[in-house]
């Protein structure tokens, strides 16, 4: 399931809601579905940050599951079951809610804002 999309996602053209990092390229929604499974994250969503060093890296953005225990190496090394390493977060932020739109959609350009 995920390798078909991996092997999509390195053909597809750079549109923006892309993290491209050296000559690799992720979907936000590929990096969401494996956080979002991770025991004790509620909801997740992600954005490309830049980085002088790999072009583009991932920021995500997590809600944890009430009364859970759960830190930013916890999630990355989750998150590195995927093979591709643009997949993996680089940083994790733990927040209260993330920002919806009145669809119930998350609007990513505001999270690029959110964090240090």
């Amino acid at each position: 399931m995920i390798q078909s999309q991996l092997d999509e996602a390195r053909e597809a053209p750079g549109d923006g809601r892309l993290c491209q990092r050296n000559d690799r390229t992720g979907y936000p929604n590929e990096v969401e579905a494996v956080a979002a499974s991770c025991p004790g994250v509620m909801e997740c969503a992600c954005v490309g940050e830049p980085n002088e060093r790999t072009g583009e890296s991932v920021k995500l953005f997590v809600v944890k599951s009430a009364d859970v225990e759960l830190t930013e190496a916890q999630v990355i090394e989750y998150c590195r079951e995927v093979p591709v390493a643009c997949k993996v977060p680089k940083a994790v932020h733990f927040v209260g809610a993330l920002p919806k739109s009145t669809f119930g959609k998350i609007p990513r350009r505001e999270l690029r804002n959110v964090g240090p």
